[in-house]
């Protein structure tokens, strides 16, 4: 069976809406100017309210326009494609990083990420699914987290660690602890990373980091309270935890996070 057409989003307002705005904001500001002009002399209830009017309406056009001209230059920047294009980026300097603030515990990072690509994969049967490999923010040089999963306007950010047993915790300052000793790690720069997407997003978005434990021994996992920014499942959980949130979005695609999360040039296996 032929999975439905995927509905492109640019995000909100589209640049036909935000025209639109630009246009009818302006049309009302003038309209409130020329009441303003014909009853200055009385400046009554009247007056008082084109003034606001115009005002209001001036700010309204001037805030459309800048998303009208951001729309336009998301449109420039990811052409239609890009947007059909499943997969994104590589894994070349993702897999060897081992010194990661967030990182596994007597396992490979290579071999980490290998497991966790495998667990998202079948991820991809949503017509709206896009992966991303190796998330940079803020440079090439700053790697995120190994990927992100995005289905209209939700992200996704995915990190695999690997740990023995016990009962973690984070504790005030992102690092991590487990039973009650610090073991070197931190969810910081994974929670920076996450409000850095979001900044870089329409409000419109949601990004969130997902956390996936590898279990290195058998034995009870107590995970840390998830946060606003990241959230901790055990791997074999990962895919449900994600298809639920993911399968809400079936066929729209932003514009916005191809722009923010894909190379340049864009990734290849598409």
């Amino acid at each position: 069976m032929r999975n439905p057409p995927v509905r492109y989003v640019p995000g909100r307002p589209t640049v036909g809406l935000a025209a639109t705005t630009v246009v009818t904001a302006w049309l009302v500001a003038a309209v409130a100017f020329g009441v303003a002009v014909l009853s200055v002399r009385d400046f009554d209830p009247g007056t008082l309210l084109a003034v606001a009017l115009m005002g209001g309406s001036a700010q309204t056009a001037r805030h459309a326009r800048a998303r009208l001209k951001a729309a336009r230059k998301v449109r420039g920047e990811v052409p239609h494609r890009v947007l059909r294009q499943r997969w994104h980026g590589d894994l070349t300097t993702v897999s060897a990083d081992e010194y990661r603030a967030l990182r596994p515990i007597g396992m490979a990072r290579a071999d980490a990420v290998r497991r966790t690509e495998e667990l998202i994969s079948p991820l991809t049967d949503i017509p709206s699914v896009r992966i991303f490999r190796g998330v940079h923010l803020g440079g090439p040089d700053r790697t995120v987290a190994a990927f992100a999963v995005t289905a209209g306007r939700l992200v996704l950010i995915v990190e695999p660690v690997a740990w023995p047993p016990g009962h973690y915790l984070i504790d005030a300052t992102g690092q991590v602890r487990c039973d009650c000793r610090f073991i070197g790690q931190s969810a910081g720069p994974l929670a920076a990373g996450v409000a850095a997407l979001r900044a870089r997003l329409p409000r419109t978005h949601r990004v969130r980091a997902l956390v996936a434990v590898l279990p290195i021994a058998d034995g009870a996992f107590v995970l840390p309270v998830p946060t606003k920014e990241v959230a901790w499942t055990l791997a074999r959980e990962l895919p449900i935890t994600m298809r639920t949130e993911l399968a809400r979005h079936p066929r729209t695609v932003s514009r916005h996070i191809i722009a923010a999360l894909a190379p340049a040039p864009a990734g290849s296996d598409g």
